[in-house]
């Protein structure tokens, strides 16, 4: 039924913004340590994931409220306002993303590539496992697609974060960072992604 659908999701995504906050703190230290912009490019996305996560949960609670006198629907739309605020929110980060890369391009800063590549090993299983279990959840809503999307966004973001990595270790290719970032700011490839 569907009040079970709302609970499992609600789980799942109460789940997803706990791993996702601790991710986020994770990345924020790692970039500074690290010197790395395709970490912080990421991070950026996971701060939107944050906020996104809870927009959802607090979202989702607030569409279950029965109808009452003023909202003789409910509060359904609540879910689909969160979705919007999500959107708006990646629009942001992608935008700030771009101006940081244009400016360190040029002149890269000394990264370590092993840290790196494993932030983006973590943001990839983090991302990647809690939009599984969303879409697993069963629930059809707006706001819960949209969270999955948005995660599987994140994880194709940890990908890059991992080439990143990948050429600084190998070919200790600095310039790859910046580069990599520009994609990381962009919209996810499949129709509607965000």
């Amino acid at each position: 039924d569907n009040s079970h659908h709302h609970t499992s999701s609600g789980n799942v995504l109460r789940l997803a913004l706990a791993a996702n906050a601790v991710l986020l703190v994770v990345q924020v230290i790692g970039a500074l340590a690290f010197s790395s912009l395709a970490l912080l490019a990421d991070a950026g996305h996971q701060g939107t994931d944050v906020v996104a996560l809870l927009i959802a949960v607090v979202a989702q609670v607030v569409a279950t409220r029965a109808p009452s006198g003023n909202y003789t629907f409910g509060l359904r739309r609540a879910e689909v306002m969160g979705a919007l605020l999500n959107a708006v929110m990646l629009l942001a980060v992608a935008a700030w993303v771009v101006v940081e890369a244009s400016r360190r391009i040029g002149d890269p800063p000394e990264v370590s590539g092993w840290g790196v590549l494993v932030l983006g090993a973590a943001g990839l299983l983090v991302n990647g496992g809690c939009a599984l279990l969303l879409h697993r959840s069963a629930d059809r809503s707006l706001n819960v697609r949209g969270a999955a999307l948005h995660l599987m966004g994140d994880a194709a973001s940890a990908v890059g974060v991992v080439v990143a990595g990948v050429a600084v270790v190998l070919w200790s290719a600095g310039w790859v960072h910046p580069a990599v970032s520009y994609p990381i700011a962009g919209p996810p490839p499949w129709p509607g992604g965000g």
